[in-house]
C-alpha cells in the first residue's frame, strides 16, 4: 500500500475556486490518456481518492490523498521510480489545468503492514468531523466548533464550505481494495 498526497498553490483562497482547481488537476491526472497503462505498468490494483480541506488565515487549501493498492509487493528499488512517476504526472496535470504545483510539496510513501489500518482511517476520515490541524489551520469541523462558540467569520467560512460541498464526493474508490500475491497472501 502507498499513500500519495498532492497539493497545488493557492489562488483565490475561496473554497469554490480552490476546490474546482484541485478537481480539474485530479481529473487530468487520473483521466487523461494512458492512466490505465500507467497503473498497469506500476502494478496498481486499485486506489481511493480523498479530497481534504483545511482553512487558515491564507484561505482554503484543498489537497488530495490517493491510497494505492498493488497486485504484488513493490520492491524497494522501485519505490523512488514510483514516486518520481507519480509526482511528474501530477505536476504535468497541474500545469495543464493552469495550476502551479511544486515537486517538493508532493509526497509518496509506502505504508508498512502495521500502519495500513491507521493510514486507511486517516485518508477516509470525514474532515467535517476532524476539529483541527497541527499546522495552524483548521478543518470544516473546526470551523463549525468555532462558529458554535460565536465566531461569525468561522460561521461564514463553514457555510461557504457547505455550499461548495453540495453534490461533491469527498471519497471515491476505483478498482480492487485488496489483491493477492501468487502465494495467495493479501497485499493491501
Amino acid at each position: 500500500m502507498a499513500m500519495v498526497t498532492f497539493t497545488q498553490a493557492h489562488t483565490s483562497g475561496e473554497i469554490g475556486p480552490e476546490w474546482d482547481a484541485l478537481l480539474a488537476t485530479i481529473y487530468r491526472f487520473s483521466d487523461s490518456g494512458g492512466f490505465d497503462g500507467f497503473k498497469k505498468r506500476r502494478g496498481i490494483s486499485g486506489y481511493s481518492v480523498t479530497v481534504e480541506h483545511t482553512y487558515s488565515d491564507r484561505g482554503w487549501h484543498p489537497h488530495v490523498h490517493f491510497l494505492l493498492t498493488f497486485h504484488e509487493k513493490v520492491p524497494a528499488e522501485a519505490v523512488s521510480r514510483l514516486r518520481a512517476d507519480f509526482v511528474a504526472r501530477w505536476i504535468k496535470a497541474a500545469a495543464h489545468t493552469g495550476s502551479d504545483a511544486s515537486p517538493l510539496r508532493q509526497t509518496v510513501r509506502m505504508i508498512p503492514r502495521g500502519e495500513r489500518n491507521k493510514t486507511a482511517h486517516y485518508v477516509t476520515k470525514q474532515t467535517l468531523l476532524k476539529v483541527n490541524d497541527e499546522k495552524g489551520s483548521t478543518t470544516p469541523g473546526g470551523l463549525l466548533r468555532l462558529a458554535y462558540e460565536g465566531d461569525e467569520d468561522a460561521l461564514k467560512e463553514f457555510l461557504a464550505y457547505a455550499e461548495a460541498a453540495k453534490g461533491r464526493a469527498l471519497i471515491r474508490g476505483y478498482g480492487g481494495a485488496k489483491s493477492t500475491t501468487n502465494e495467495g497472501s493479501p497485499v493491501y
